[in-house]
C-alpha cells in the first residue's frame, strides 16, 4: 500500500473542546498510519497546550505517539523554567 505524502484532518466545530478533539485524533491518526505500516514513534504529534492533560498523554503513551506541546502555564515547572530562563537571561 502506497503511503499518502499528506494526511488531510476535517476540521472541527470551532466550539468542541481542544482537549476532546486531541484525544480523538491521537486514536485515528495511530490507527490511520499503522494501516501504512508507520510504526509506533514514527511521526511527532504539534500541539498547542490544551494537548496536555492525561487523558491525552495516556492515549499518546499507549499508541506510542511522540509529541511537541508548550507546557500549560498552570504547570509549577512552567513557571520555574520561565523564571530560570529570566534569571540567566537567556
Amino acid at each position: 500500500m502506497d503511503c499518502p505524502e499528506v494526511l488531510l484532518i476535517p476540521s472541527a466545530d470551532g466550539n468542541a473542546s481542544d482537549k476532546t478533539l486531541n484525544n480523538e485524533l491521537l486514536s485515528n491518526i495511530s490507527a490511520h498510519m499503522a494501516e501504512y505500516g508507520f510504526s509506533p514513534g514514527a511521526s511527532i504529534y504539534v500541539a498547542d497546550s490544551a494537548f496536555v492533560i492525561t487523558d491525552n498523554l495516556t492515549v499518546a503513551d499507549k499508541n506510542g505517539i511522540r509529541f511537541l506541546s508548550r507546557l500549560p502555564a498552570n504547570f509549577s515547572e512552567c513557571k520555574r523554567v520561565i523564571s530560570e530562563a529570566v534569571s540567566a537571561d537567556d
